[in-house]
């Protein structure tokens, strides 16, 4: 029987398509503790039919100007989210950036929290 390990760009696919709350890190990504969107890669109800995300998220992996891509499902308005995002390791420059970048959420990889970005 062979092996089969899943890439990276499919492995993100299918984490998409299944609406999952995810963080996969870029090569090369930090350690920081908060995660913070700067760049959407996709925002709607259905992800499975969208016909550019495969090579979008290809090009984000290879371009990696970013620490790690990510997914969640917006549940009050049934949108799901693919972001490109940052970590960062202190809770005021985190919520700084997401102000910044008109963030509704930062997340607290430490304590597994979703931290709302107050105007």
């Amino acid at each position: 029987m062979r092996d089969f390990k899943l890439t990276k760009v499919q492995d993100i696919i299918n984490r998409v398509n299944s609406k999952q709350d995810f963080i996969i890190d870029i090569e090369g990504g930090c350690d920081g503790r908060y995660v913070v969107g700067v760049k959407n890669l996709y925002k709607g109800s259905n992800p499975s039919i969208e016909p550019y995300l495969q090579l979008l998220v290809r090009n984000e992996l290879k371009e990696g100007m970013h620490d790690c891509i990510g997914g969640w499902m917006d549940k009050d308005t049934n949108t799901y989210y693919l972001d490109s995002n940052f970590k960062v390791e202190q809770l005021g420059t985190a919520l700084k950036i997401a102000k910044d970048n008109n963030q509704k959420d930062i997340y607290d990889t430490v304590l597994g929290l979703v931290i709302e970005v107050n105007d």
